[in-house]
């Protein structure tokens, strides 16, 4: 024997029971149920589906085993309840965190309806608004000629980019106090000279996260930039992101610059839990009387400082420029 149930609902119009009878059985909406029982089992239904606050009429007819169908059992009436309501207070909460920081807090779902709420809460990093920066388009130059001009980077904070980024610079409310740290000592001088040179792997004196990944060896180069990875060393610089940067390319100055063929310029050490990374009196290729000293700091939680003491303006442009979609906190005097 096989039993089906099907629910209809009445006419607008209609008062009193609707009609719902043998004629019109077989148009009314089907409901899913289990394998019948034994013959003389009690069995029990449950019937999912149906919309919320609307009158439903059942009525069942059983066939045998041949096809052949019994009489209509009686209709039975229901409402089904409205649909569920779920207030949560506070009504929003808000929390600006640097990189390795977390806070918690609570909040209460409550369900204000008399149905069963069943919820789910969406990852609040897959939404948000995202600065989306612009590729800059490369140019073709050759050593020792200079790019068409570009304005100096206007803005004093800006992001966050795809992954969640943000910078801003000691002009901005709440931005960076310039703080030079002083490491230039032969102790901490990276063997790196001459030009579009990188060094062997420095350590960074902790796990740092950048990007998803954590490094514990940055490679300086002579052109003003950091890299996590073994790389070519353009001497062509623009804005970033751009087909011409390196792979994982901090650049607090992307320059030509020119360390010469003996004097060690770089140097690196970590002071206070924080790796620092200087350039000394780098002047730019083929112009000596353009030198630089800027420095790139990282902390553990993730953010980078970058700072200038003697920015010429080749160097303030270009550094602020290519920071746009790193974490960069910069300060300069």
């Amino acid at each position: 024997m096989t039993t089906a149930i099907r629910a209809g609902r009445p006419v607008t119009n209609c008062a009193g029971p609707p009609r719902f009878d043998s004629a019109n059985f077989s148009t009314a909406t089907a409901c899913a149920l289990p394998e019948p029982l034994e013959p003389g089992a009690a069995e029990h239904a449950r019937i999912f589906g149906l919309p919320a606050n609307t009158e439903i009429f059942l009525a069942m007819r059983a066939r045998d085993e041949f096809g052949n169908p019994g009489p209509l059992s009686n209709v039975l009436h229901v409402s089904t309840l409205p649909s569920p309501h779920g207030v949560v207070t506070p009504g929003a909460v808000a929390a600006e965190l640097r990189t390795g920081e977390s806070v918690q807090e609570a909040f209460v779902l409550h369900n204000d309806s008399p149905g069963t709420l069943e919820w789910s809460a969406a990852d609040a990093r897959a939404g948000g608004q995202r600065e989306h920066s612009r590729v800059w388009p490369d140019e073709a130059l050759a050593k020792g000629q200079d790019g068409a001009p570009q304005g100096p980077q206007a803005e004093a904070a800006g992001g966050p980019d795809a992954f969640g980024y943000r910078w801003l610079d000691s002009t901005a409310p709440g931005g960076p106090a310039y703080a030079w740290v002083d490491i230039e000592t032969p102790a901490n001088a990276i063997d790196l000279v001459g030009d579009d040179a990188l060094s062997a792997e420095v350590p960074i004196g902790f796990s740092f996260p950048y990007y998803g990944r954590r490094y514990t060896g940055v490679r300086v180069s002579t052109n003003g930039f950091l890299s996590f990875a073994t790389a070519p060393v353009p001497f062509v610089n623009s804005g970033l992101p751009s087909t011409r940067g390196v792979s994982t390319m901090i650049a607090p100055c992307w320059d030509d610059l020119n360390f010469g063929s003996s004097t060690r310029r770089a140097y690196a050490a970590v002071v206070d839990g924080r790796f620092v990374v200087t350039w000394l009196d780098v002047p730019r290729y083929a112009d000596p009387g353009s030198v630089q000293t800027f420095q790139a700091i990282f902390s553990p939680s993730g953010e980078i400082c970058f700072q200038y003491r003697s920015p010429a303006p080749a160097c303030g442009t270009t550094a602020r420029s290519v920071s746009r979609t790193r974490r960069a906190r910069s300060g300069s005097r």
